[in-house]
């Protein structure tokens, strides 16, 4: 997960686009960056493993 000024900046980005949804996902050992996904209007989308690493996968819609 990206920290908070890069999700803000991510944010712009993807509105500037006129895209309607941001997805991310972080290794599921980052507890404290899941914890504050919810703050961030992120949702849990799913888990799962990507190359051998166990991630969380989140989005947030615009």
């Amino acid at each position: 997960m990206i920290g908070c000024s890069a999700a803000v900046a991510a944010t712009g980005t993807t509105r500037a686009a006129r895209l309607t949804e941001i997805r991310l996902d972080t290794n599921a050992s980052m507890t404290e960056n899941i914890a504050r996904c919810p703050r961030f209007g992120y949702v849990e989308t799913h888990r799962g493993g990507q190359d051998g690493v166990r991630r969380v996968f989140v989005s947030k819609r615009l």
